[in-house]
């Protein structure tokens, strides 16, 4: 990947009994410059909770971002762009569910919230 493809993971949890979820708050960029050949998308996410990865993504040319939540299998939600505004604060929280009883290492499913509002 190109220096203008690259992009940083910047935190690694460990879901355990004690702390099943990861959550951050994220000052958006004032601008976005994109140069040479890129995907022309800036994305910030929270993932790695069965295979879930929900965040906040801007495409070239919209007038914002928006939150998605993708599974293994693709996008399975998402807002409208413009929904967030350049350098505005936006708080992600993914949390995992109660543990599975038939296998109390796996849970049920993982939520995602944006600024306190269940996605």
């Amino acid at each position: 990947m190109s220096q203008y493809d690259e992009y940083a993971k910047f935190v690694k949890v460990q879901a355990n009994p004690a702390g099943r979820g990861i959550q951050a708050s994220i000052t958006l960029p004032s601008s976005v410059t994109f140069k040479g050949n890129t995907s022309n998308y800036v994305n910030f996410y929270l993932g790695g909770f069965l295979q879930a990865e929900c965040g906040l993504s801007y495409q070239k040319g919209k007038t914002g971002f928006r939150w998605f939540a993708n599974n293994h299998s693709g996008l399975v939600g998402a807002g409208s762009y413009g929904e967030f505004s350049f350098g505005q604060t936006v708080h992600l929280k993914l949390a995992v569910d109660e543990p599975d009883a038939n296998n109390p290492s796996k849970a049920l499913y993982v939520r995602f919230y944006v600024n306190g509002s269940e996605k």
